[in-house]
């Protein structure tokens, strides 16, 4: 009764927050101890509920070439660049633009 009188937790709290009669690092001891053990059981909790990861698929695409628009510059994929002679470009635009300050 008289842990309880004080304010004291019943049960299994009770060093917790009674720790009168034990040395203080005792109880810092304990407390870690059951936070590291909440911790690994969140762990593995939250491991085994969560869905698996689908493994991570090898890219077996090869990099496309890249190629440099004449008139401003920009990279894009080959397969979408318009070619006129040497000159690549980026649209169809930029290649009009190109052939008139060209001739």
């Amino acid at each position: 009764m008289g842990n309880l009188a004080r304010g004291c937790l019943p049960g299994v709290l009770a060093w917790l927050h009674c720790g009168s009669s034990e040395k203080k690092g005792t109880t810092m001891t304990r407390l870690l101890f059951w936070l590291i053990l909440f911790a690994l059981a969140w762990w593995f909790w939250r491991k085994a509920t969560r869905p698996q990861r689908p493994a991570a698929k090898p890219r077996d695409e090869q990099a496309e070439p890249m190629v440099r628009c004449a008139q401003c510059g920009v990279h894009v994929p080959r397969a979408q660049a318009l070619q006129n002679e040497q000159r690549w470009y980026c649209s169809q635009a930029h290649l009009q633009q190109d052939q008139t300050r060209h001739g």
